[in-house]
């Protein structure tokens, strides 16, 4: 191998008389590729070596098969001097007969394609060469595998980014929901604690009352602040695990501000507030046979329920935030 890598340096550096010597020593050696698969006519257009070039194609003489080989990248030597604007290589080996002028690369480009590509600077030479190029029959693969690849992960990153953007705006517009509502119930029980109803109405004592309605409006009212604490400092839970705590405590303050009103309407008007109490039994109902249809579907008794959009949005986006 070692006259091939003497031939080598010497399409490299341009030395005409050394590779002429060594290929009258051992012709064959010219047919060999370097570790790149580039032969000895890629390395003399690749470093811009025209009298080389010119003289490795008369020794090529009608070995059509050299003139198109290719390198790792699937280059041959018109798609290197295309890529190069050389000019007068271009036409050179154009004058070769037996040059596949539309030949394709590693990338689905011909030497047209790669030549446009390049620099608008310098659209005179490249309008020079394309024209060459065109005569000679050159013309621009239909559908290029890389513009069809950059078109397709373009088209997935625009996608992926929307769909990000989209689980985020629910992620914030649930927790600012959420954290509204929390602040609201907070206030809410903070005012009634600070003035409970009064023990008596019309002589009558409700003094059994108080004690029941403080423990359920502190209840509330402590559950609501650890809603805010929260949202607020995010703590490293599960995506799933947070959302089903902050689910559990916002039915724990929406309940006790149910039965506070419960009770301060029976003990102002001497009268049971049945309808909150009769709203609060539906939702817990509803939520009790959510838990038994989850618990059947645990089982494998019944079909599981497919996780919706929404919940996978902000899954992702709260993930994403943590």
């Amino acid at each position: 191998m070692e006259t091939e890598g003497l031939l080598h340096s010497a399409a490299i550096k341009g030395r005409l008389t050394v590779m002429q010597k060594l290929l009258q020593a051992k012709t064959e050696a010219g047919l060999v590729k370097t570790d790149q698969g580039e032969t000895i006519l890629h390395l003399s257009v690749k470093h811009n070596h025209y009298e080389l070039v010119r003289w490795v194609l008369e020794w090529a003489d009608d070995d059509y098969e050299f003139v198109n080989m290719k390198n790792d990248d699937g280059n041959t030597a018109l798609h290197i001097s295309a890529t190069k604007r050389q000019i007068q290589t271009v036409q050179l080996l154009l004058s070769k007969a037996g040059v596949e002028v539309n030949a394709l690369n590693n990338d689905g480009f011909t030497a047209l394609d790669v030549l446009l590509q390049r620099n608008p600077s310098e659209l005179t030479v490249i309008n020079g060469i394309g024209k060459i190029l065109e005569d000679a029959g050159a013309i621009r693969a239909k559908v290029p595998p890389t513009i069809q690849a950059s078109n397709t992960l373009s088209i997935c990153k625009k996608n992926t980014d929307d769909h990000e953007k989209k689980s985020n705006n629910l992620v914030h517009k649930r927790w600012s929901t959420l954290m509204v509502v929390a602040i609201l119930i907070a206030t809410v029980t903070f005012e009634a604690g600070l003035h409970p109803p009064a023990p008596s109405v019309d002589g009558y004592s409700y003094h059994g009352y108080q004690p029941v309605f403080m423990v359920i409006d502190t209840t509330g009212f402590l559950v609501s602040l650890s809603i805010i604490i929260l949202l607020i400092s995010k703590p490293p839970l599960r995506p799933s695990v947070l959302m089903r705590l902050l689910t559990l405590f916002m039915w724990i303050s929406v309940s006790s501000v149910a039965l506070t009103f419960s009770i301060f309407i029976s003990v102002v008007f001497s009268m049971i507030a049945a309808a909150p109490l009769l709203w609060l039994g539906l939702l817990y109902l509803w939520q009790f046979i959510r838990f038994v249809l989850w618990l059947l579907r645990a089982c494998g008794i019944l079909k599981k329920k497919e996780r919706s959009d929404v919940n996978r949005d902000v899954e992702m986006g709260i993930r994403q935030q943590g």
